[in-house]
């Protein structure tokens, strides 16, 4: 039995998650196999909590709660295309905490009419882990175990861990074949917090996901694959970065890069001597545009110069690692994204093509938006809910 199954078990136990009245049989999307992506059928998968439902028809609204911000995304997919149902936005007031993310949701679902509804939604949680495992090849309970005793060894909460893995190549070291595996580690009581936000706004849960595997999901639909291209997608998120590399249909790599947009707050807070949310107004005010006062200039280039230097270093250890070429394409997503000269100023750093994600690309958009929305600058922000968003009821 999978530890995801006695994860979910727990939720049930506790009456944190009551619908639907089903037996719940999670399924594991990828432990080691291959599953299919919601509307492609390529090779997706992941670190899923998942409960099987009646209807296969419809497209579950994506939820990506950050710690600075909600995003929801709902589609309509039919025969490989999506078309735009809703989309939706909140800042979250600096330092909300559980309570604070589910009265914020409750108010955009209400804003945007949405009633009880079945979301596929990420885990992104202070003590959630990657890591990068190599393992001789042996059969997949075996696997399983191993993964576990491997991961448990590195994390500080050993007895109240989800772990889940991805196997991502198998190679040959002093003529033995081993399994090179990415692995996925979060504490069980900040899923079900998680779970809790999401139900106390008349949600529920069907698939509870990480950012990598979301963002796989949506570069399948918006971007497609090239064959031994390998891409990168940067999620600025407000307290953390995320580097992902992905390549033929498959994560390869990811890691928390210790740099994000609160830290470019901070370095105006710093100079100004103002509060954070001084700070912050600041910069959401000037850094996506020219002739930004010195203060905000002086602390995008600080921000850029750290993270690109970070980002060269983690395609150093994939090129090493892996045994394979220079990362061939580069992506921004997250609010930080929208940063006036941010994406080519990494990019000639980094030595690597880059340019800002489009999580509208190849997505029919014909509603009329909620007033005020820029799409255009939501687009970044809303990829890991769009990846969301790909999921279907019943898978």
């Amino acid at each position: 039995m999978s530890i995801i199954h006695d994860a979910l078990k727990k939720v049930e136990r506790e009456g944190v998650y009551q619908e639907p009245q089903l037996p719940l049989t999670p399924s594991l999307t990828k432990e080691g196999g291959v599953s299919s992506s919601p509307v492609t059928g390529k090779k997706g998968g992941g670190f899923s909590l998942h409960i099987p439902t009646l209807s296969l028809n419809k497209n579950l609204l994506g939820v990506d709660i950050g710690s600075s911000s909600i995003k929801l995304v709902h589609l309509a997919c039919a025969g490989g295309a999506c078309r735009l149902k809703d989309v939706g936005y909140v800042k979250l007031p600096h330092g909300a905490g559980e309570s604070g993310a589910a009265e914020a949701l409750k108010t955009l679902l209400n804003v945007h009419g949405i009633g009880k509804s079945r979301v596929s939604s990420s885990i992104r949680n202070k003590s959630l882990t990657f890591s990068h495992i190599k393992l001789p090849k042996m059969p997949k309970d075996d696997l399983t175990e191993a993964v576990r005793w491997e991961v448990k060894k590195g994390i500080d909460f050993p007895e109240d861990a989800i772990i889940d893995y991805l196997v991502i190549d198998e190679l040959m070291e002093e003529g033995k074949t081993k399994l090179s595996i990415m692995t996925f580690a979060v504490r069980k009581d900040e899923v079900m917090g998680h779970v809790g936000i999401l139900k106390e706004a008349s949600l529920i849960p069907d698939v509870i996901d990480v950012g990598p595997m979301a963002l796989l999901s949506a570069f399948d639909y918006n971007y497609g694959w090239e064959k031994d291209k390998r891409y990168a997608v940067l999620d600025i998120g407000a307290s953390k970065a995320t580097l992902s590399i992905i390549s033929n249909g498959s994560l390869r790599l990811a890691r928390y890069i210790p740099m994000a947009g609160d830290d470019i707050t901070r370095i105006i807070q710093d100079a100004e001597g103002t509060d954070f949310q001084a700070a912050e107004d600041k910069k959401l005010r000037y850094a996506g545009v020219n002739d930004a006062p010195e203060v905000v200039q002086t602390a995008v280039k600080s921000f850029t110069e750290g993270i690109s230097i970070e980002v060269r270093r983690s395609f150093t250890y994939y090129q090493a690692h892996h045994r394979e070429g220079w990362v061939d394409s580069l992506l921004l997503s997250g609010g930080s994204a929208n940063i006036k000269g941010l994406a080519a100023n990494i990019g000639n750093a980094v030595g690597v093509s880059t340019a800002i994600y489009d999580s509208m690309k190849g997505v029919e958009v014909k509603r009329a938006l909620p007033r005020g929305t820029d799409i255009t600058r939501l687009s970044p922000i809303l990829v890991e809910a769009f990846g969301l968003a790909l999921r279907r009821e019943g898978e």
